[in-house]
């Protein structure tokens, strides 16, 4: 499974989590559940994992919760996020994709990513940076879509069969806060 470098630690993708899964078994399932009110701000979400769907008895869940409008990707897709999240620690109860921990690499960056931004202009962000690629040392380009920084060079690192890692500064890093949602 592809993984990705935060501070020092490898952390696999939700993404190749469920690839694996698949992989693995054939006859299993990924269900999910909106555990909040449908209307409400905090979006709670239930994932539960069964390896094979004819053995209902086994299985493992995870549970994540996004705020809607907390962050760029949550003032769209806050549902959407914390299905992903919750999907991702599920996986990891069963034990795919657990390299250090539980949480999966969009967790970490989640997190990371959480405090001092628009909605909390009360957090000072000036002695964050922004990481830089530890094969070719571009400066990261946050994306979005899947909510972590990479390698501006990637697809020339990929076809030299490089393992794209970011290095972190020690402080934490944030996504860019620009009103057209660029990197820079």
């Amino acid at each position: 499974m592809k993984t990705i470098s935060i501070k020092g630690n490898d952390y696999v993708p939700v993404n190749e989590r469920i690839l694996e899964f698949h992989k693995k078994f054939s006859k299993g399932s990924i269900r999910t559940e909106l555990i909040s009110e449908p209307t409400s701000k905090m979006i709670i979400i239930k994932a539960t994992i069964y390896p094979c769907i004819d053995v209902m008895e086994q299985c493992y869940t995870g549970y994540a919760q996004e705020i809607v409008g907390d962050g760029l990707v949550n003032k769209t897709s806050a549902l959407e996020n914390a299905e992903t999240s919750a999907v991702g620690r599920a996986l990891g109860m069963l034990g795919i994709g657990i390299l250090e921990s539980i949480a999966s690499a969009d967790e970490i960056v989640k997190a990371t990513n959480r405090v001092g931004t628009k909605e909390n202009p009360e957090i000072d962000n000036s002695h964050r940076t922004v990481p830089t690629c530890e094969h070719c040392g571009a400066k990261g380009v946050w994306n979005e879509a899947y909510q972590f920084w990479g390698c501006p060079n990637y697809k020339k690192e990929k076809e030299q069969g490089l393992k794209t890692k970011m290095k972190f500064p020690e402080e934490n890093t944030i996504p860019p806060d620009t009103e057209d949602g660029s990197p820079f």
